[in-house]
């Protein structure tokens, strides 16, 4: 104790005397500014007496750093390039099956003038002439040669049903399976004779002394034959023809042949000088509708049931079914594996063309009128035909056809 009063008294006598100091007046210079970095203070442990326990100190926690968040540079800004239409800077390629100068030719030049418009990237289009066997030649290159993205148009007949129906020599394509694209017309056919021939009706033909020479080609053939072996017309088929209305008109111009059967239209577009001059007489229109064709109600000209006494029940079935192609007589067709969208696409295009008015009017100026059928219709129309074709009419199509 007297150890801790010494030492006590000592404390008092110095903190007296730094007071002291500390208040002198005469000091009045300014305190030098301390500009250093002041210490880091530290804890200092206490003093302990002997045999006192030490407590724990705690220890200060540095403060956890706030994470800076670093700025990310800015995403750019892309302007996303449109994508090109599939048709831009492509050439689509329309194909008659029959020669310059009828009806098929054309109305397939005529859509060439305006199915490319309606087209995304408005293609290119050009015409090609594929000739032969009634358009058998036309289609296989369709089916089996030409590329299913619908860079080929083709112009079909609808009688070419019957060619795959008797499985005609040289069918390689299966019509159920074709892309249709649209009707631009269709109708029953008209056989007609030249002025010049000695007749002019069916039933003078019947009652002719002696053949009257009618032209035939693979798309004509059943129609002559049922003038000549159903309803018993004097009839001598000469062959080796195309199928075109032109090339017909040549060979009835020249007296290599009487008779033509066609379209009707067929002769009012190629020749309306001819019909208006009554140089081409149609004799019978190959349908079974009492109405007839519109084009020849006027005229009264026959249907075949008009001579139905003459044929048998199964030959009067199979000159109907013979005849069911010409509803659709005038159509465009695809390769049968062309995508889905691309047939789209085309028939809008086709549909648009068909039933602008311009277009209309630029065949109407030929007087062969427009009776459109949009694809999918045609599509239908055309499995019906082959579907409800029984064994006992394609039997008769044979004879019709000569299969």
């Amino acid at each position: 104790m007297f150890r801790k009063s010494i030492i006590l008294s000592l404390m008092v006598f110095v903190l007296a005397i730094a007071a002291a100091c500390s208040s002198d007046p005469t000091n009045t210079a300014p305190a030098p500014t301390d500009t250093s970095t002041p210490p880091t203070a530290t804890s200092v442990p206490p003093t302990l007496a002997p045999g006192e326990t030490p407590q724990p100190t705690a220890t200060a926690v540095p403060p956890t750093p706030t994470r800076t968040a670093v700025p990310r540079p800015p995403t750019p800004t892309t302007i996303p390039t449109p994508e090109k239409p599939y048709w831009e800077g492509r050439t689509v390629t329309f194909i008659s099956s029959f020669s310059p100068g009828g009806g098929h030719d054309f109305t397939t030049r005529l859509l060439a003038r305006y199915m490319p418009q309606y087209l995304p990237g408005n293609p290119q289009a050009i015409v090609q002439t594929r000739t032969g066997a009634g358009g058998i030649v036309s289609m296989n290159y369709l089916v089996n040669s030409s590329k299913p993205d619908g860079m080929a148009v083709l112009d079909v007949t609808g009688n070419i049903i019957n060619s795959q129906l008797v499985d005609a020599p040289g069918v390689q394509f299966d019509l159920a399976k074709v892309k249709i694209l649209g009707l631009v017309s269709g109708g029953p056919y008209s056989c007609s004779v030249w002025h010049e021939s000695g007749v002019s009706t069916m039933q003078e033909i019947i009652d002719s002394p002696t053949p009257i020479f009618f032209g035939s080609s693979p798309p004509t053939g059943w129609a002559i034959n049922i003038l000549k072996d159903y309803m018993g017309g004097n009839i001598t088929s000469v062959d080796g023809y195309s199928g075109s209305t032109a090339q017909a008109a040549v060979a009835l111009e020249q007296g290599e042949i009487d008779g033509w059967c066609t379209l009707w239209q067929g002769w009012t577009g190629a020749r309306p000088d001819w019909v208006a001059e009554g140089k081409i007489i149609p004799v019978i229109q190959t349908t079974d509708n009492a109405a007839g064709d519109a084009l020849l109600a006027d005229l009264n000209v026959p249907t075949l049931l008009d001579f139905r006494d003459t044929m048998t029940e199964v030959q009067f079935n199979t000159a109907v079914a013979a005849n069911a192609g010409n509803d659709i007589q005038l159509h465009f067709s695809i390769h049968p594996d062309t995508p889905p969208e691309i047939v789209a696409q085309l028939r809008e295009a086709f549909w648009k063309s068909v039933t602008n008015p311009e277009f209309v009017a630029d065949s109407l100026r030929t007087n062969r009128p427009v009776h459109p059928l949009p694809g999918d219709q045609v599509q239908a129309k055309m499995i019906q035909i082959l579907e409800n074709a029984t064994p006992e009419v394609i039997a008769g199509l044979k004879d019709l056809l000569g299969g």
